[in-house]
């Protein structure tokens, strides 16, 4: 194998140096907040030289609102997803569950009001909603941007609440579905046409949580 230019492996060091600087802050983030959050904690945590990390970001802010950024365009890949309405409230939720990181920088960032240096994560789901109000199964008058807003929030608001009771996973399930159960029965009452999507009726009525019910041991 012939041997890779000098350069392309200084860049790959960079790229490597600069997504540690990222993960690490975004762990420290999540756990106690961004007013943890210097560069030179970070590096420490990295284990990085403090002015290697410096060279990546210059300060903190910087680097907060790039690791923001980056929560928001990963978060906003799950409406790249081609699902039935239905399903797709389930695998939101589900998405949100498994990654409560996500959620805890969201609340952070939100009450800390810290703008983020590109907004286009953000603008990608805004756009599905928008995309979503004009589509055939959408009741009509839908404000399309306040309906985003209300299901955004409510999400993921609940999937650090569900987090914050003692349960097993079992049980924690039937908690996201109770969710999901009642998440669709609002969407059925006010944005979605119940004629065209027959399973998020059925759903909303609670057949799929009382299946669970039914089938969970006996206490």
């Amino acid at each position: 194998m012939p041997k890779l230019p000098d350069f392309i492996h200084s860049r790959r060091d960079a790229d490597d140096t600069r997504r540690k600087i990222m993960e690490t802050t975004r762990r420290l983030m999540a756990e106690y907040g961004p007013d943890v959050v210097t560069i030179s904690k970070v590096a420490r945590e990295a284990g990085i030289n403090r002015a290697t990390a410096y060279e990546h970001f210059h300060h903190r802010d910087s680097l907060i609102g790039t690791v923001m950024a980056d929560v928001a365009e990963q978060a906003s890949e799950i409406f790249k997803v081609d699902l039935p309405p239905n399903t797709l409230v389930d695998y939101i939720i589900g998405y949100f569950a498994r990654k409560p990181d996500i959620c805890r920088l969201w609340m952070y960032q939100t009450l800390a009001q810290a703008p983020l240096p590109n907004r286009k994560g953000s603008e990608r789901y805004f756009r599905a909603m928008h995309a979503f109000a004009r589509s055939p199964i959408a009741r009509k008058g839908i404000d399309a941007e306040m309906l985003g807003e209300i299901v955004l929030s409510a999400m993921l608001l609940w999937s650090l609440r569900v987090k914050r009771r003692e349960t097993s996973r079992t049980a924690e399930r039937l908690l996201n579905l109770r969710f999901a159960r009642e998440m669709k029965r609002l969407l059925l009452y006010g944005a979605i046409k119940p004629s065209k999507s027959r399973e998020m009726v059925g759903s909303a009525r609670g057949k799929i949580v009382n299946d669970v019910l039914s089938r969970a041991p006996k206490r």
